[in-house]
């Protein structure tokens, strides 16, 4: 494995092979100092020749012929920010998350050495439900610790949004995952590929090319309907502490002088909608007719075994069972119909539930001075404390009204997408006097 010092550049493997036997007879591991793998900036290898990124990057990855790992980009880490919820963020866990991202860095790149291919569908191998996931992150944040039992992959060779915890288990030399000993087996011990269990499987050119809605990169664990479900809700709990650190990472000295103060932050409403607002169609568009899932696709190992039918039967059955296993359509709709919850109503509307939040946490010593969650220092004037709240009273009604109607638009555009224009007048006519 090489170590370098050249920035902004992403993790890679070379090997040479035997043009005769297909024989891999070197290869090397090159992990760049800057590698931007790394969620977090600090430096978690204690090396002048390995200091971790000071910030994420977005640059495109250019192969030139051999296998990379792309740098994570700010939508990712977000999530794992959110992943995180209330924990706050220390310089211990910092490291640690950046130390278990290069480990699994490492082991996927070894995993191309070795002639193993991306295996997008890894994530759906996870033994992690969608509803335990946040109490798995959090023992993990909390103890570094995570149960053998609970797979966050199928495989190292997978990219996803929790690809630490792999890491994780590498560093509590828990076993490897069981596409990657499958594959191994096959590959190298001669094990009869026909008695082999490799699970479901799909690789770059279904992830760039096919209709396969289940086969992404940086998926969250588990069947996606589930997954996605379960993050939707995540995200939009949570938004309150994305937007409240969004101004601690302004106001550190990072962006430029002393940093920007809060009435400088540029947050758009209705960028904000529309983020949240495709989150939720992301979710619902999995639940229409149309879609292709890994498993069912695979379920027809060849074209003359396809049955339209038979293959739309599987597609429903499928659909069914894992909305179920997510709560349902109410744990989809819940948040929906929260947003305009009026007086009378047993819960808080949500919009006015982040309000809250969002104006507890700013109000809080912890919140006016310390760290962002990237590990840089800032501190907020009572003027700014001031103003947050000030802003807060003007931004969620705003968000709130919104919110509502992108979300019935994404609806409308998910389900009536195929109706003839007069019987969607019709239908939009109905939603908007039923809401």
């Amino acid at each position: 494995m090489s170590l370098g010092l050249k920035r902004n550049t992403s993790a890679y493997a070379n090997w040479q092979d035997d043009p005769l036997t297909g024989e891999i007879t070197q290869a090397i591991v090159f992990l760049p100092g800057g590698n931007s793998n790394a969620v977090f900036p600090v430096q978690a290898l204690d090396s002048a020749r390995g200091k971790i990124s000071e910030g994420l990057t977005n640059q495109t990855v250019q192969k030139r012929g051999r296998e990379t790992a792309p740098p994570i980009p700010s939508a990712i880490f977000r999530k794992v920010v959110q992943s995180l919820g209330l924990v706050e963020m220390t310089d211990e866990l910092r490291l640690r998350i950046n130390q278990d991202v290069v480990r699994w860095v490492v082991a996927h790149e070894v995993g191309h050495t070795l002639g193993l291919r991306h295996q997008f569908a890894g994530a759906l191998g996870s033994t992690i439900e969608a509803t335990e996931l946040q109490d798995v992150i959090k023992t993990y944040a909390e103890t570094g610790e995570v149960d053998s039992k609970k797979l966050p992959d199928s495989s190292v060779m997978d990219y996803t949004t929790v690809d630490y915890l792999s890491g994780a288990a590498i560093r509590l030399g828990q076993d490897a995952l069981p596409y990657d000993i499958a594959a191994v087996r096959w590959g190298y011990f001669n094990e009869d590929w026909r008695s082999t269990d490799f699970g479901l499987f799909c690789s770059d050119e279904d992830a760039d090319t096919s209709t396969l809605v289940d086969c992404k990169r940086f998926q969250g664990p588990g069947p996606q309907i589930e997954a996605r479900i379960g993050n939707w809700k995540t995200e939009l709990q949570y938004f309150y502490l994305t937007l409240a650190r969004e101004f601690q990472d302004f106001r550190s000295p990072s962006f430029g002088g002393e940093g920007k103060p809060p009435e400088e932050v540029p947050v758009s409403v209705t960028s904000v909608v529309e983020y949240y607002s495709n989150l939720l169609q992301s979710s619902v568009s999995m639940l229409t007719p149309d879609p292709d899932f890994v498993e069912t696709y695979r379920s027809f190992k060849f074209v003359t075994d396809y049955n339209a039918d038979e293959y739309l039967a599987k597609v429903l059955e499928y659909q069914d069972t894992h909305l179920r296993n997510a709560g349902g359509w109410a744990a989809l709709f819940d948040s929906v119909i929260r947003v305009t919850q009026t007086g009378g109503s047993k819960a808080m509307p949500l919009t006015k539930d982040l309000q809250v939040n969002f104006e507890s946490y700013i109000s809080s010593e912890n919140y006016k001075k310390g760290k962002t969650m990237y590990g840089r220092e800032y501190e907020f004037t009572d003027d700014d404390i001031n103003y947050l709240v000030e802003f807060s009273q003007k931004f969620f009604p705003m968000f709130e009204e919104q919110l509502f109607s992108s979300f019935k638009a994404k609806l409308l555009g998910t389900f009536f997408a195929d109706i003839d224009p007069q019987t969607l007048t019709t239908k939009k006519t109905q939603l908007s006097a039923d809401n």
